[in-house]
C-alpha cells in the first residue's frame, strides 16, 4: 500500500468554523465547524477524490507543493499623505474608505 500526503490549507470561516481545501487536488474542498472536523472531512473528501480519478483511470497526483511563510513588517505611514511608493503623488482612490492593504 503506498502512503501519499497532501497539503490541507484551512481558513477561517466569517460566520465560524473553516474552509478546507486540498491545492494538489483541483476542486477538492470541504468545511467543519471545528478544526478537526474540517480537517477530518478533508481526509474524507480526499479519500474520495482519488477513488473517483482511480474509478475513472485517471493518474492520481501527487503533490509538488512548497509551503513558507514570509514575514512583512509594515512601517507607518511618514506622512498624512498616502502617496504612491512610486511615483509619490498622492493615490486617486475613489473606494471604500479603508485602503485594502
Amino acid at each position: 500500500m503506498k502512503v501519499l500526503h497532501y497539503t490541507v490549507i484551512l481558513e477561517r470561516e466569517e460566520d465560524g468554523g473553516f474552509h478546507a481545501f486540498v491545492p494538489a487536488l483541483k476542486g477538492c474542498h470541504t468545511q467543519g465547524d471545528t478544526l478537526d472536523e474540517a480537517l477530518e472531512n478533508a481526509r474524507e473528501a480526499i479519500e474520495a477524490y482519488l477513488d473517483s480519478l482511480k474509478a475513472e483511470g485517471e493518474p492520481i497526483p501527487i503533490e509538488d507543493i512548497l509551503v513558507r511563510t514570509v514575514h512583512i513588517t509594515l512601517s507607518p505611514p511618514q506622512t498624512d499623505c498616502l502617496c504612491s511608493p512610486i511615483s509619490h503623488q498622492p493615490f486617486s482612490y475613489h473606494g471604500p474608505s479603508t485602503l485594502p492593504i
